[in-house]
């Protein structure tokens, strides 16, 4: 059997028509995973710091140096580059807040509370929403055992 050369172009287009949308959306969500650890790479070199405990997702990233005690998140979302540097010295509490539609953990003490958003239903896949969840409770229970929490003193027997 002889295939002619207009069999082979068509039967070309149809593969590339097929296979190269699915290529591209691969590639460009690698890349995006890739920027965002990029941006925390870049933050944690100008402040001299180590994070031993790094994670990305969607366009998200978190980074813990336990060393000495600071967290960043950075959020490539947004234009421009959103990115917080925590201190966790000056942190008592730290816990998961899910309001449904958004899924923050909130870090801070008293009125002072930094605010980061692990699941908003306006940018993220709904799909995806018990996966945030349970990444902002494996980040909650990590970040309380590196924050110095503000302890009483015991209590005297009677």
């Amino acid at each position: 059997m002889i295939i002619d050369l207009s069999t082979i172009i068509i039967t070309a287009i149809f593969i590339v028509a097929i296979f190269g949308p699915i290529a591209y959306l691969i590639w460009k969500g690698q890349n995006r995973l890739h920027e965002s650890i990029r941006n925390l790479k870049a933050i944690e070199k100008d402040h001299q710091l180590n994070c031993t405990v790094l994670e990305s997702w969607s366009d998200k990233a978190i980074g813990l140096d336990s060393q000495n005690k600071k967290l960043i998140f950075v959020d490539i979302q947004p234009s421009p580059l959103l990115w917080k540097l925590i201190d966790l010295k000056k942190v008592a509490n730290c816990k998961v807040i899910d309001a449904g539609e958004v899924i923050q953990l909130a870090i801070g003490e008293g009125s002072k509370v930094d605010l980061l958003t692990f699941f908003n239903i306006q940018t993220d896949d709904p799909v995806d929403r018990g996966f945030h969840l349970v990444l902002a409770k494996k980040w909650a229970q990590l970040i309380d055992k590196n924050i110095t929490k503000h302890e009483k003193s015991p209590r005297r027997a009677a």
